[in-house]
Formats: C-alpha cells, sequence, structure tokens
C-alpha cells in the first residue's frame, strides 16, 4: 500500500489511505450494490441485506455487537459535530447546562465545536497537554467535576500529527470518576496501534473514517452505546432509525467491512513497529542533535508515525525535496495543509513559533516493513544531508 499507482512512495497514510487490496478488487471485479437500500423492491432489499452483513462484520470485528449500535455517515468529521451538536441542542432545549471538554492536540473539527457552543451560550473548556504530548489525569478530573448538567469529554485514542496515544483505559478512569460523556475519536487507530479491535464497552461514542484505512471516501461510522439519550443531528427520512438522515451509502459501508477484515487478517504490528523505529533511529544519526521526534518520551506513541522537528532545514524545503524525489510526505494534519500558521499542538507543548512551523510528519503504511525502510533511506540519506 505504500507505492501507488503513479509509482510514487507514499507515507501520509495518517492523512488518507490508498485502497486495501480487498477493495480494489472488489470494485475491479464490479461486485457490489448500487441499488437504495430504503427501496422495497428486490434489488432494494438486497442491497439492504448487504448493508446488514457488512454491517454486522464491522461491529464483531470491533467487539460491541452486543453493546453498540452503529450509524453511518460521511466521515469522523461529520461524527463529532452530529454528536457534539445533537447533545448541545438537546441540553438547549432542556434548559440543562451542558459542558464540551477537550485537548489542545485535539483534531480542528473537534477544536470547531466550540464557536457553535458559543452561538448557544454553553461551555466548552479546553484542556491542556505536557511537553510529552500526555495529560494529567487528575487534572482532568477536577476540571470536568466542577461542571455540573451535561458533560462531553472528546477523547483521542491516536492523535493524528504526533502519533502519541492514550489507552482507552484512561478514558474509562475519567468516565467513571466523573460520570461523563466520552466521545473517542478512534480515527487513526486501526492498523496503527496493537490493539485497534480491542474496544471498551463502558465509553459512549467511537468515530471513524474510512478512508484512513482503505475503505472508500466519503464513509464513516460511530458506534453509539445503546440506551444513550442521543438524538440524531441530521434529519429528513428517518433511515437508520433516525440517527442519521439520508439514503444510506451502501458501496461504502461494503467497503468498510472488506477493509476491517483486511486488516483483521493481515495486520502485523511487530512488522510496523520495527520498521518505523529503524527509519527513527536513522533519522536522529543524519540529524544528531538538529532533530526533535515530538512524542518520543511519551507513555504510547503508535506504530506508523514520526513526527520530527528540524532545528535548521525549513520543513517547507524538505518536504519539496523529497517530493522531487519521489516521495509524499507531509507536514501534520491533512486538513490544515496550505495553512502557513504554527502547528497548534506544537505551541502547546512550549515550542517557539519557529519551530511551530518547521515540523514534517512520516506516517507509513501498516504493512510496512524494514526490508523497505532501509531502502528507502538508502535514497532519502542523500537528500537528507544537503540540509545539515
Amino acid at each position: 500500500m505504500e507505492r501507488l499507482t503513479s509509482n510514487r512512495i507514499y507515507f501520509d497514510f495518517n492523512a488518507t489511505s490508498p485502497l486495501c487490496e480487498s477493495v480494489q478488487d472488489w470494485l475491479t471485479n464490479g461486485d457490489f450494490s448500487v441499488f437504495n437500500p430504503s427501496s422495497e423492491h428486490t434489488s432494494g432489499r438486497s442491497s439492504r441485506l448487504r448493508q446488514l452483513n457488512s454491517q454486522a462484520l464491522v461491529t464483531k470485528i470491533l467487539g460491541l455487537g452486543k453493546s453498540h449500535e452503529i450509524f453511518w455517515h460521511s466521515g469522523a468529521t461529520e461524527g463529532i459535530n452530529s454528536i457534539v451538536k445533537s447533545l448541545a441542542i438537546d441540553a438547549k432545549e432542556n434548559k440543562s447546562p451542558f459542558h464540551f471538554f477537550y485537548f489542545e492536540s485535539d483534531h480542528a473539527a473537534v477544536r470547531a465545536q466550540v464557536r457553535f457552543l458559543e452561538i448557544l451560550g454553553l461551555k466548552s473548556h479546553c484542556l491542556s497537554i505536557d511537553k510529552n504530548c500526555d495529560f494529567d489525569i487528575n487534572e482532568v478530573v477536577e476540571r470536568i467535576n466542577k461542571a455540573d448538567g451535561v458533560k462531553l469529554l472528546n477523547f483521542t485514542w491516536v492523535n493524528n500529527e504526533t502519533g502519541v496515544c492514550w489507552p482507552l483505559e484512561l478514558a474509562l478512569d475519567i468516565k467513571k470518576k466523573t460520570q461523563c460523556l466520552i466521545h473517542v475519536d478512534a480515527v487513526q487507530a486501526i492498523g496503527k496501534i496493537e490493539n485497534w479491535n480491542k474496544l471498551l464497552t463502558d465509553l459512549d461514542f467511537y468515530s471513524y473514517s474510512g478512508h484512513k484505512f482503505g475503505a472508500l471516501k466519503g464513509i464513516g461510522f460511530t458506534l453509539l452505546k445503546k440506551g444513550t439519550d442521543f438524538k440524531g443531528f441530521i434529519e429528513g427520512g428517518s433511515q437508520q432509525n433516525g440517527l442519521r438522515s439520508g439514503t444510506e451509502n451502501s458501496m461504502g459501508i461494503e467497503s468498510v467491512a472488506l477493509a476491517l477484515q483486511y486488516f483483521s487478517d493481515n495486520f502485523s504490528p511487530n512488522r510496523l513497529e520495527q520498521a518505523t523505529r529503524f527509519f527513527e533511529e536513522e533519522l536522529k544519526k543524519i540529524f544528531q542533535d538538529k532533530i526533535k521526534i515530538i512524542g518520543e518520551d511519551a507513555k504510547h506513541r503508535n506504530l506508523n508515525t514520526i513526527f520530527a522537528v528540524f532545528t535548521d532545514a525549513k520543513s517547507d524545503a524538505l518536504v519539496a525535496a523529497m517530493d522531487m524525489a519521489g516521495f509524499d510526505v507531509g507536514k501534520g494534519s491533512a486538513c490544515s495543509s496550505g495553512l502557513s500558521t504554527p502547528n497548534k499542538t506544537l505551541l502547546a507543548i512550549g515550542l517557539d513559533e519557529a519551530l511551530a512551523r518547521n515540523a514534517v510528519r512520516f506516517s507509513f503504511s501498516p504493512f510496512y516493513t524494514l526490508d523497505l525502510a532501509k531502502g528507502h533511506i538508502s535514497t532519502l540519506k542523500e537528500i537528507f544531508l544537503k540540509f545539515i
């Protein structure tokens, strides 16, 4: 998956993923349904059955078939918007206080909820991270417990920029001590950590985007704990039991099931970790004291990400040089691409504005290998040495 059809080497898997092999084969064979699953004719019923079978496979692989229900949407950006806005509006209608808690390092789609809540006169609270991109659980619990009414915490399982992981057990501990609702941003988990399919039944929401793990773009899903008081934000034809109206993306749903099954059968965390850590150590040997690996001393890291700040080399020039050599490498969240502003996470951990503009993110294929890493470093070393 790290080599695209254009013969370029792709190191930006946290931004989006090429289609996995099973999805490519399925599309090539044309074995998919294009019919409306709400239609009552034979073709529509067939599409509905394929959707339900795919849905059952997804919840089975993720282990939440009994505790959670699923609703499909366009991706995790819609998922987080739906959850925050739905709960906020419901609290407003019931004249109940509402408090939304999020971290400095959260995705832009999370931080963007603040303005909406301000318009409604509701509260949001930004939680700090330390220099290693971790957080103080006692401080988080204390701040949440000071709030009353409906309380929602966004918990990013794996950070898309830094690769720092926060175990789900931390979220569960927070929930037990505060009784708040927990939304898990699980977008970057699949194929990038060892236990990506070991979810906890007591957490309230998990959101995913299919394009992050080899499914089609424009499809995502949220797992919702059964019994949670949640009303769909996207209203219309009352599809999906009213959790999200609109004609379901049957092809997208089937692609998610195929991709998840592929990862379940083929992903090797040890192989990926070996390749990534080799690449990282070689970077440190080449740049020595002129490179800083963000989150290197965090308690937990994912298996595919290196977020590096270069003290001398300009990241724009470095990325451009790699691009000319056939390597696609990112500078951070793809949602902020093209922006010249300092990286918010890097500012939050104490870096100055100059360094906060100077990061490069390598995010490798879940199926990356040590042999590939050795060959790529050999090619890139000539480029890197020009920047020292």
